[in-house]
């Protein structure tokens, strides 16, 4: 992600999406949650930070690769201790026809519905046994960071990009000598609801 290869994930405040079609039934691709996850990927993101690795995937709890039980690698999107966490409950929940996956909690959504997620918490589309496409846009929001010369620019490509510290395709950015990019970034994982006016309050309490 930087140049210093020190954060290797995208810092966003939060994913919305939109159903442009009904989505009630279980089953038909609907975005998958890890519900309530999110403080322990702070945590995550936290203990890389302290450790002074990496933040992000390759860094400390978190390979890039993994291997399955198959002996295949796989693309590892989870830190190894959420992974744990939805192991274990997989092997406590119990599956059914439509929603093989009781680890997951399904975003049951109408036409013209949304959904707002903090970034920290772990999301995954699902196949879709229905007959029908699942037709939903997603952005990826984050809140303006003051100092930040490029925000709202056409290069970054606010919304639709995973890496907004950089340009859309991949490029580095030009920043003001008073505005580090990558270490706010870091920042704001370590604290997730730094950006939410009010949730501060709220988590407090």
């Amino acid at each position: 992600m930087n140049p210093e290869r020190t954060l290797s994930y995208g810092s966003y405040t939060a994913l919305v999406g939109v159903a442009l079609n009904d989505q009630h039934e279980p089953g038909n691709g609907q975005l998958g949650v890890l519900k309530g996850t999110h403080k322990d990927v702070e945590n995550c993101f936290k203990a890389q930070r302290d450790a002074g690795g990496i933040v992000g995937p390759e860094g400390p709890g978190w390979p890039r690769i993994g291997i399955g039980k198959s002996g295949k690698p796989y693309t590892n999107g989870l830190p190894d201790d959420i992974r744990k966490i939805a192991e274990q409950r997989a092997e406590d929940g119990e599956p059914t026809e439509n929603w093989p996956w009781p680890e997951l909690t399904p975003v049951l959504l109408g036409a013209g519905d949304a959904v707002i997620a903090l970034h920290s918490c772990p999301h995954t589309p699902t196949p879709n046994f229905g007959p029908n496409p699942r037709m939903n846009i997603y952005f990826r929001i984050r809140r303006l960071r003051e100092g930040n010369s490029n925000e709202g620019t056409r290069r970054v490509a606010h919304g639709v990009s995973d890496h907004p510290d950089r340009g859309y395709f991949g490029q580095f950015l030009e920043y003001p000598d008073d505005y580090d990019p990558w270490s706010t970034s870091i920042d704001k994982l370590c604290d997730h609801w730094s950006e939410w006016d009010g949730m501060q309050s709220l988590t407090r309490s």
